[in-house]
């Protein structure tokens, strides 16, 4: 009997040792100030302060002022280390007209995500993207 309850205490400790780690790579709060529109996923999401949130496989951008909420379905997982720091990479065509979100950096050894750059058409086709890089910091 004692053998049963002492294994059954072990696997409860387990599972909330497993249940609260799960909570903190599902569960990501960050805030950011980005100055231009951009394409994230199938959206368009305007300049502004936004609250960005990682709900499972879902990243999710609120806008401060307006309430509007974007969620972008993540492509790819970026393992996070403990020394990076929290932002977001857009990559942005030469002449500035269109950015769209490559990588969130959650910071803090917490998991980002990641997209791939999106296909232009023919007439874009050959034109040089810069990587612009935005901080975040951490939002509760």
């Amino acid at each position: 009997m004692k053998r049963i309850q002492s294994a059954l205490l072990a696997l409860a400790g387990t599972l909330a040792i497993g249940n609260t780690v799960f909570a903190q790579v599902n569960s990501v709060a960050l805030k950011a100030n980005i100055p231009f529109s951009f394409q994230a996923g199938l959206n368009m999401v305007q300049p502004g302060d936004y609250r960005i949130v990682r709900n499972g496989s879902l990243w999710r951008f609120s806008n401060v002022v307006t309430g509007e909420q974007k969620q972008v379905l993540i492509s790819s997982e970026v393992e996070g280390k403990l020394t990076d720091r929290a932002s977001l990479v857009f990559s942005c065509r030469a002449d500035g007209s269109h950015c769209a979100l490559r990588q969130i950096n959650a910071g803090a050894g917490n998991n980002g995500a990641y997209w791939p750059e999106p296909k232009h058409n023919t007439a874009d086709g050959n034109e040089t993207a810069r990587l612009v890089e935005i901080p975040a910091n951490a939002a509760y």
